[in-house]
């Protein structure tokens, strides 16, 4: 939809305005399609840069939670068509939480390609070996609270924080905990990324390659650097 930054036309509510509206009735703000810049003085051509922005396009997307009012089959279908609708705004991740949240998908039918899909991208994920990265209260024990709240710099905290609780409860053998991470750098694509390529979600099946790789990259250099800091 269509919110502006700056008052452009009498009475109508900002982009905050209509964001915080939106969140209260279960959407999220997923981005902006466009962004329109203006400048805050008429100079001459060649004498301006970027400007400001004014007002855009932003795209707002559901929480899948918005359905738990619909019980059953009506309450999956729901759930069926947003998790399609997350992949074509290029959301992998609400797509597959949406998949999570449904009990179960509908029979596969050939007539529609789009379930068709979503079958087979929940067949890539069941066939992989996942791996979460750890979020900052698995790896900051509570004991180290104010030590890390008052290091003098970023490195000293690669002695505090702890990833032993973290590699005990991701459900993966500590031995192949690397093994996997060295995996997921690879380029090649993984099976996700063939399905979303081969049903012409290019773009999106680029951006899930190059992500996979850095994350596993930054987690793999996290893990190696926090380790040699208890050790130390």
């Amino acid at each position: 939809m269509e919110v502006q930054f700056v008052e452009l036309y009498q009475n109508i509510p900002r982009f905050a305005d209509v964001a915080r509206w939106l969140e209260d009735r279960g959407f999220y703000f997923t981005g902006f399609a466009s962004i329109i810049n203006s400048h805050a003085s008429a100079q001459p051509i060649g004498q301006r840069s970027d400007g400001f922005p004014v007002a855009g396009d932003a795209v707002f997307s559901s929480r899948s939670d918005r359905f738990d009012m619909l019980d059953g089959k009506p309450r999956d279908l729901q759930l069926v068509k947003f998790a399609f609708s997350s992949l074509c705004t290029g959301h992998l991740a609400h797509c597959f939480a949406s998949l999570n949240a449904c009990g179960s998908l509908p029979d596969r039918e050939a007539s529609y390609a789009w379930l068709s899909l979503l079958h087979d991208l929940q067949d890539a994920r069941m066939s992989s070996q996942s791996l979460s990265p750890p979020r900052f209260p698995d790896v900051l024990p509570d004991t180290a609270v104010k030590s890390f709240s008052g290091a003098a710099s970023p490195a000293a905290w690669l002695h505090i924080l702890d990833v032993t609780n973290w590699r005990a409860s991701c459900g993966i053998p500590n031995d192949e905990i690397d093994g996997l991470l060295d995996h997921l750098q690879s380029k090649d694509d993984s099976r996700i990324e063939h399905v979303l390529r081969k049903a012409g979600f290019v773009a999106l099946a680029d951006k899930t390659n190059l992500m996979r790789r850095d994350h596993a990259s930054k987690l793999s250099q996290f893990l190696e650097q926090s380790e040699r800091g208890v050790e130390q």
